[in-house]
């Protein structure tokens, strides 16, 4: 039993150099505020599209091929 509360208390209540000397609980609860934010509209962020760069490297025909599409289009009817 003792053993049990001295393991609890070192995971959960003594502050940890690895986390900036902030407890376990405290770490964890920043990290789902933080989490909580970036997924509110509000303060995320958009993230950044590869498609702006694949525009430039290839023409979007290259991309796109009608003749492909109308042969797949073709078989659904």
């Amino acid at each position: 039993m003792v053993i049990e509360d001295w393991r609890w208390k070192y995971n959960h209540v003594r502050p940890h150099r690895s986390l900036g000397y902030i407890t376990p609980n405290e770490y964890a609860q920043d990290k789902v505020g933080k989490e909580a934010q970036s997924q509110c509209r509000a303060f995320g962020r958009a993230k950044p599209s590869l498609r702006p760069s694949i525009d430039l490297l290839y023409g979007i025909e290259q991309i796109i091929n009608p003749s492909r599409l109308t042969k797949a289009l073709d078989q659904f009817g």
